[in-house]
């Protein structure tokens, strides 16, 4: 097993973040985000047996993707 020494030299694509920590990254309530999944919308996640993760970078992106443009700007 490789043992990572420096955790600020993981990929952001290798953090993950439990449904609690997402709500608070996304704004979403807990709910919410279960209601999200059900219905297959976003944020992308990942169900890694039972449990369900969210990538750090699927949800930057998810945000990046939610940002509106006034009108005066375009």
């Amino acid at each position: 097993m490789t043992k990572i020494t420096n955790p600020t030299t993981i990929n952001s694509s290798l953090i993950t973040y439990d449904e609690h920590q997402a709500s608070e990254i996304t704004g979403f309530t807990v709910k919410t985000l279960q209601q999200r999944r059900w219905a297959g919308k976003a944020p992308r996640f990942l169900k890694v047996g039972r449990k369900i993760r969210y990538r750090e970078s699927d949800l930057l992106d998810f945000l990046d993707n939610s940002t509106v443009i006034p009108r005066n700007e375009l």
